[in-house]
């Protein structure tokens, strides 16, 4: 790692097993709005999300090459205090294709963060990078902390925050036989939000098997903008219907701060709630 850019805390081990209150937080997470928070794509399309965190590094560039060669595009979730020392190959990114998102200025985790704290972080770090291509801006939690608090301050903010469903395990290990294997074609699936990280010469190594198998396998190399974005702003008009028999009556959609559209009858009873959608493409 180059000097300029100073190691970050990786995540912790993934946890063993299925405790309940993994499960209860595992279930109040799903039940958020995706603009609040995505972990998935939509299945329906043949498309695969390819994340890397913790950049930018001297390797950047070198991780560019590599997409290009393969005709990937990637979301790069970014440290807001190493872009100063990286600017160039931010630049590099944006104009091969990339998307370029928050993940923190200062890699702390968000849960420990006080909101005047967290909101200084995103925005200090969205200062240094390009207006989100499709509305809400990205951001990853650095090591994919989070809690119910730190997603509405998130959100709040006009942030999506987006965690990932394929992790490559490549903090956890300096093999590239190890990456390339947790990121087999018959280990990832449609709408995956692939995790990866920079500055790992191991994960560098490892790239040019990952997208040649998952090319191979007839998936779409995407950016978050198409697949993470797209389903997190809007996945297939979701919607939880209260009384369907009230649907002649429909009158207007009301859209909150966070991107939710409040349905409405004649009498203006709430009998639908659904994400704001828009269409992947």
């Amino acid at each position: 790692m180059d000097a300029a850019s100073p190691p970050v805390p990786k995540m912790a081990p993934p946890a063993q097993g299925g405790s309940a209150v993994a499960r209860l937080k595992r279930a109040v997470a799903d039940a958020l709005p995706r603009a609040v928070l995505v972990r998935q794509g939509s299945p329906k399309r043949r498309r695969v999300a390819l994340t890397f965190d913790d950049g930018p590094h001297a390797l950047t560039d070198a991780y560019l090459d590599v997409l290009e060669r393969f005709g990937a595009r990637a979301t790069f979730f970014v440290v807001g205090k190493s872009c100063g020392a990286h600017l160039p190959a931010l630049r590099h990114a944006v104009a091969r294709g990339h998307e370029l998102a928050g993940h923190g200025f200062t890699h702390t985790a968000f849960p420990k963060l006080d909101a005047a704290a967290l909101r200084d972080e995103l925005d200090r770090t969205a200062a240094l990078l390009p207006p989100a291509r499709a509305g809400r801006r990205l951001v990853r939690p650095p090591t994919g902390a989070t809690s119910l608090r730190s997603l509405a301050l998130c959100a709040r903010a006009g942030y999506t925050t987006v965690l990932w469903s394929r992790d490559s395990d490549d903090c956890r290990t300096t093999s590239p036989d190890d990456v390339a294997a947790r990121l087999a074609p018959e280990r990832v699936q449609a709408g995956d939000i692939v995790l990866l990280h920079e500055s790992q010469t191991w994960t560098l190594a490892a790239l040019p098997r990952v997208l040649e198998g998952l090319a191979s396998a007839g998936l779409e190399l995407r950016a978050g903008e198409n697949v993470a974005h797209a389903a997190s702003a809007a996945l297939a008009h979701r919607a939880l219907w209260a009384s369907p028999s009230h649907r002649a009556n429909m009158l207007r959609r009301d859209f909150d701060r966070l991107g939710v559209a409040v349905v409405r009858d004649g009498r203006g009873e709430v009998w639908a709630v659904e994400t704001f959608a828009s269409d992947l493409r």
